[in-house]
Formats: structure tokens, sequence, C-alpha cells
């Protein structure tokens, strides 16, 4: 009975001094740096077989403070891609640098369009590539939307 008290005891005493230095390396964690921009990629489901596709790619300032973002001559590239992951599009942009502000919480939308030849399931998503206005540079991708093309 006396060691399974002391077994007890000093298992209660482990648990406690894990739990100590797990919340001690816990706080000392820095921080992940929060970029003050998300992005999202709006479509329908499905159209037909040479129907165009319209695409809108959003990024919004999450932050309550307005930001200066430098892009290209648009802020997203979009890239179309088979059920294999084959990419179907070129997307060159000029190097030309633009600079917009964004209002806080506040959005920039642009629009793509595609025609699909043949039907099949795709994935179409955009990329932002931008600067804010501490110059440091940002790849911002959104999910894929897929699309089936009937």
């Amino acid at each position: 009975m006396k060691y399974k008290t002391g077994a007890l005891i000093i298992i209660l005493l482990l648990i406690v001094a894990v739990g100590i230095m797990y919340q001690n390396n816990k706080t000392k964690t820095p921080y992940v740096k929060q970029f003050p921009f998300s992005v999202k990629i709006e479509s329908v489901d499905s159209i037909g077989i040479n129907e165009e596709l319209s695409v809108v790619a959003v990024i919004r300032n999450t932050t309550d403070q307005t930001h200066m973002i430098q892009h290209g001559i648009t802020v997203f590239k979009f890239l179309v891609f088979d059920i294999n992951g084959k990419l179907l599009n070129t997307s060159k942009r000029p190097s030309v640098m633009k600079d917009t502000t964004v209002e806080a919480s506040g959005t920039i939308e642009e629009k793509f369009s595609y025609i699909f030849k043949e039907p099949g399931i795709y994935y179409v998503e955009a990329i932002a590539d931008i600067s804010v206005s501490n110059g440091e540079p940002y790849q911002l991708t959104t999910d894929k939307k897929k699309v089936t093309i009937k």
C-alpha cells in the first residue's frame, strides 16, 4: 500500500512538472507573423463546353489599417489545371509595378474568364504577388476552385 501511494505521488509530480515545462515552452514560442491580407476565389461549380467560365479573385485587408501594396499590372495571375494537375494556360504579366491603396477591411477584386473545349473536372486558382508598404514581398495563393465542365 505504501508503495502504491508513493508511486502515485511520483506520477502526479511528474505530470505537474511536464505541464509546467510545456507551459513555459509555450510562452517562449515566438509569435507567427500574421499577414494583413487574405485571398479567395469565386466561380460557379459547373458550366457547359464552350461556355465562358467567369472567375473572381478577391484580396481582403484583414486589418483596421489602410495599407499600400505594390503589384504588377494586375494583382492576380490566374492558373487553370486539368484533373491530373497539368497547367492549361500561361499567365504572363508585364513587369510594370503599380501602387494600390487598400482601405481597412477593404477588398480588391479581379475577374478572369476561360473557355473549356472538353468536358471534365478542372481547377482554377489565383496567385497575388505583392509587396506591402514596408517593401516585404508576399505570394498569396487562393484555394483551388473545382469546376466541372459538362
